[in-house]
């Protein structure tokens, strides 16, 4: 015989799992969300990556700007809220609207811009000629900007001949085979930071510094060279 009382409770622990199945399917749900999945030889779950630049993209619409004190690659956070409302010009640079460039010119005149992201922007695993000639620029700062997955940084820099200093210590190069002509010609370079350079894997640095004639000092000390084939004309033109 079920009372009246046995009834009740019975409704209340039916309740009580019907609520915890609920729960723990919603939170399964939301952690499952933001995660992706990659297919392959079995199943994996990775976080979601972060957008990857186009090379191409960014190149035209820095040089768009003629010259430019300093380009910084960030973090889009609440500390840009001025810049981005007072920007003079706004330009999206993936087809999912989700890096930004923003123009900002500042009291004293000088332009600055600001390519931001909410998440962490991914470098192409072909860098090379990513920023090639933009002999406007005077400065990079890249806050927000894994080079992980990049295996050529050939020319990457070359002809940015405005460049005073460049700190690029923070840079993961551990897969990069290429580095000849990363800095040619940029002939104004006169601090470079690459204390935190990977060069295992490197082939090639030929001409990797060639006319970086301001430098008067170079920490190479990082630098594994046991597999390079070709270093010709490395330094050439360092006069300084």
């Amino acid at each position: 015989i079920v009372t009246n009382k046995k009834l009740q409770t019975l409704k209340m622990v039916m309740l009580s799992l019907i609520v915890f199945f609920a729960t723990f399917l919603t939170g399964y749900v939301l952690v499952f969300a933001s995660f992706r999945t990659n297919t392959g030889s079995g199943f994996h779950i990775t976080y979601e990556a972060g957008p990857i630049l186009d090379k191409t993209a960014v190149k035209n619409a820095i040089n768009s700007l003629g010259a430019v004190e300093c380009v910084t690659f960030d973090y889009d956070t609440d500390d840009y809220a001025t810049i981005k409302a007072n920007a003079t010009s706004t330009k999206f640079l993936d087809a999912d609207c989700k890096v930004a460039m923003y123009e900002y010119v500042a009291a004293d005149g000088l332009k600055y811009a600001y390519i931001l992201s909410k998440k962490e922007m991914s470098a192409p695993v072909n860098c090379t000629q990513m920023f090639y000639r933009l002999s406007q620029v005077k400065s990079f700062m890249f806050k927000n900007f894994d080079t992980s997955a990049v295996t050529s940084m050939s020319e990457m820099f070359n002809g940015c001949s405005s460049l005073a200093s460049l700190d690029l210590s923070n840079f993961e190069t551990s897969v990069v085979t290429n580095m000849s002509y990363m800095f040619y010609g940029c002939k104004n370079l006169s601090s470079l930071d690459l204390s935190g350079f990977d060069t295992t894997n490197v082939l090639s640095m030929s001409a990797m510094f060639y006319n970086c004639q301001s430098l008067t000092s170079l920490n190479l000390g990082s630098f594994d060279t046991t597999n390079v084939t070709t270093m010709n004309y490395m330094f050439y033109s360092c006069s300084n």
